[in-house]
């Protein structure tokens, strides 16, 4: 269950008022957080912005809190473009890693960090 959704950049807000905000923002009773952003158009920034919204919901804690406390964090991006070109594809699930051997349980267990991405583009694919 959830305990609260909100949702940002609501038509009529002013477009220079969006600092750093998602779409739309989700907090589950067990603190646990999914942002979910939709984008029409390709910036060419996808990766570091929604590397930005993750890492930010991802520090949660407190001066003097256990960083073992740190509850899982999600983002799921609805693209309407392919984000590599190279590699098209309608679902895709990224994590942090050990890039020599894609072990992910290193810095940040693989179920706290997701990045999801599903490309409408890529739909017609399946």
């Amino acid at each position: 269950m959830y305990r609260r959704i909100s949702i940002a950049n609501l038509p009529g807000d002013p477009p220079d008022a969006k600092l750093c905000i998602l779409d739309i923002y989700v907090l589950f009773n067990d603190n646990s957080y999914i942002n979910l952003e939709m984008q029409v158009e390709d910036q060419k920034n996808w990766v570091p912005r929604s590397l930005t919204y993750l890492s930010r919901e991802f520090d949660q804690l407190k001066h003097g809190d256990d960083y073992t406390l740190v509850k899982p964090v999600y983002h799921v991006g609805f693209l309407n473009f392919t984000l590599f070109e190279d590699h098209p594809e309608f679902h895709a699930t990224y994590r942090l890693q050990n890039i020599r051997d894609g072990y992910t349980r290193v810095l940040i267990p693989s179920d706290s960090n997701d990045v999801n991405k599903h490309s409408i583009t890529e739909s017609n694919a399946l």
